[in-house]
């Protein structure tokens, strides 16, 4: 037996937190370097350009806040708009 909070989509279909699905709130986590007037694609599976509402996105740099972010299917864009390579960038998408 197992005790604690679950929620379920709307449908009561898919368990999107709780004890089952502990693991499975991060799509994509790391850091890396987004070069100069570029950009840094990361895969994240489940991210769609428009489900804002339930997959979050942050990103966190130092030295730099010239960055932006696009979404995709499948994937986030960090964007570098100034002309020095950003190096040290942390980035986490994940469902709520």
């Amino acid at each position: 037996m197992a005790y604690g909070l679950q929620i379920f989509n709307t449908n009561g279909t898919n368990e999107i937190f709780g004890y089952n699905a502990s693991g499975s709130h991060f799509l994509a986590s790391g850091s890396g370097t987004v070069p100069a007037n570029s950009y840094l694609q990361v895969s994240a599976e489940g991210m769609t350009s428009s489900n804002t509402s339930t997959v979050g996105l942050a990103i966190s740099t130092f030295n730099v806040s010239a960055l932006s972010t696009t979404r995709h299917t499948g994937f986030f864009r960090i964007h570098n708009s100034t002309s020095t390579a950003v190096t040290n960038v942390g980035y986490y998408a994940m469902r709520f």
